[in-house]
């Protein structure tokens, strides 16, 4: 893997951005941006509503990048969505990197966990 801080982008701001013509704010911040499947998952399952985000997901633009924990992933699951489960256990798995949440209380778990994040 290279040494680049990994940026964990949730469902809801690659929509957002997506669809707006802004995906590219993502690619230029500093660092690598990663989804995991659950948040690709989501936003391919949206296509017929947002098919500039499902392009942008689909494309390989963006890393998929998976957690490793399965128990940590059920762990956030009991309270949030499945990409937003996974965004924060991959943010866990590694130090230093960045969530991109926009859900109130992704956010929150984020927090509590002492994890940092930034939203759209």
């Amino acid at each position: 893997m290279d040494q680049k801080r990994l940026i964990i982008c949730n469902t809801s701001p690659l929509i957002n951005l997506a669809e707006i013509d802004l995906q590219d704010i993502l690619e230029a911040l500093p660092g690598q941006v990663c989804i995991p499947p659950g948040v690709r998952d989501e936003v391919m399952a949206k296509a017929g509503l947002f098919a500039k985000a499902a392009s942008a997901a689909d494309s390989g633009r963006f890393r998929l990048l998976p957690p490793t924990d399965d128990l940590l992933v059920r762990s956030f699951s009991a309270t949030l969505h499945r990409g937003e489960a996974e965004c924060l256990a991959v943010s866990m798995e590694h130090p230093g990197s960045i969530l991109i949440l926009d859900d109130l209380v992704a956010r929150a778990a984020a927090s509590a966990n002492g994890l940092p994040f930034t939203g759209t």
